[in-house]
């Protein structure tokens, strides 16, 4: 089963744009106008989604559709300022380094006086310290240039916020915010096990990721329902498995807890 966030962010990722759903789920359009066939289909959990684009000149806007769980969904590219605009591109930067993926950077070719688009394999005139544009924004920085064993020429790229003097500072100050991120998560963890604890019930089985997120969902379930309901939710042996809760999170967060009991 797709979850609407993880479609939204695929969605979002494949228009370059974050989207904002419409209220009701009604269309603004009139409808009898036909969206045509869909702009691109969106892959998420072994499902299709076809998604359909239409600009209003009258409103500036672009809005789409798309179905979902049986429904048919309504939403629109997000009006950015300027401002907000660079941060949707930081945040994409980050979201593409976390994930390893390559980033197209647009440079200024200080050779042909000319600005262009580079694959991550293409040799282009930047040294350690050059500032690089991308979608118009100076955003990131070259913190190390090193080769690969295959002979391809590679750069650590940062944004300009996180740019250091060093590539040993800068790498120092990365392990620093990892070990704090890591200390702000576990102490989640230990916030949302205490609440089952202070019934009787453990850590969930299943993988440290999985336990991570099920306990988030345990924690927040057992909030919603009668003591007795919780206290068979934290202590019945069918219940102790990330897995439940998982695979259960819809009908828990919608608050149907009793029907997947």
């Amino acid at each position: 089963m797709t979850n609407i966030n993880d479609l939204q962010k695929l969605i979002e990722k494949k228009l370059d744009s974050p989207i904002v759903f419409l209220d009701g789920g009604i269309d603004p359009l009139s409808p009898c106008f036909a969206y045509g066939t869909p702009h691109t289909t969106i892959e998420c959990n072994d499902e299709k989604f076809p998604i359909y684009l239409r600009k209003d000149t009258r409103k500036s806007a672009t809005f789409i559709k798309f179905p979902f769980d049986g429904e048919t969904m309504y939403a629109k590219l997000a009006d950015l300022s300027y401002d907000e605009r660079e941060e949707w591109e930081k945040e994409k930067i980050k979201r593409a380094v976390a994930a390893g993926e390559p980033i197209d950077i647009k440079i200024w070719d200080f050779y042909s006086g000319r600005t262009h688009v580079v694959s991550p394999n293409e040799y282009f005139p930047v040294s350690v310290g050059d500032t690089l544009r991308v979608n118009k924004f100076d955003l990131v920085r070259v913190q190390k240039e090193h080769v690969e064993p295959s002979g391809t020429r590679a750069l650590t790229l940062v944004l300009l916020d996180e740019y250091r003097d060093t590539y040993e500072e800068w790498k120092a100050d990365q392990k620093a915010k990892e070990k704090a991120a890591q200390a702000e998560k576990n102490k989640k963890i230990a916030e949302t096990r205490k609440a089952a604890g202070m019934l009787g019930g453990k850590a969930l089985k299943g993988t440290s990721k999985q336990k991570a997120w099920a306990e988030e969902i345990r924690a927040r379930a057992i909030k919603r329902v009668a003591a007795d309901v919780a206290q068979k939710l934290i202590t019945d042996a069918k219940y102790q498995h990330s897995k439940f809760w998982i695979e259960n999170r819809k009908a828990l967060e919608a608050g149907n807890v009793l029907s997947v009991m």
